[in-house]
């Protein structure tokens, strides 16, 4: 495995006048097997989800999994354009049903592991209304 930085920069369009901003600026690492490339890395504790430890596998295929795992959640998400994906966000208080629909997901990375990745997705979390979403990941 490779140690690389990683900035994550996600944005929430609850209200499109105010949307909400999280960054993130992290260490990682990196590894490549057949057509993937995974990044695994540690969520912050500022994003009140510490001891989270997230991947996120990327296919030549355009798709993209986002897997987190800690000790009072877990969930799984998969990006695919025009495809809508369900997954699943587990908690101590109940498990949530997730749909995912992506409408927009690029991404450039070299054979050493670093570039960019960006996505354009809407999220629906149980009965609650779909928030569109994007998410900009820097690695170097």
């Amino acid at each position: 495995m490779t140690c690389v930085k990683i900035h994550i920069k996600g944005i929430q369009y609850i209200d499109e006048q105010h949307p909400l901003v999280t960054e993130l600026f992290t260490e990682g690492f990196y590894h490549k097997e057949l057509s993937c490339v995974f990044y695994e890395y540690e969520e912050s504790e500022s994003l009140g989800i510490s001891g989270v430890i997230t991947k996120l596998i990327v296919s030549n295929h355009h798709v993209i999994t986002l897997e987190r795992m800690g000790p009072s959640f877990s969930s799984s998400m998969t990006f695919d354009k025009n495809i809508l994906h369900q997954g699943q966000y587990v908690t101590e208080f109940g498990t949530f049903d997730l749909k995912i629909d992506t409408s927009n997901i690029n991404f450039e990375i070299g054979s050493d592991g670093k570039g960019e990745i960006s996505m354009d997705y809407r999220l629906s979390i149980g009965n609650q209304p779909e928030v569109r979403n994007t998410l900009e990941i820097k690695i170097t």
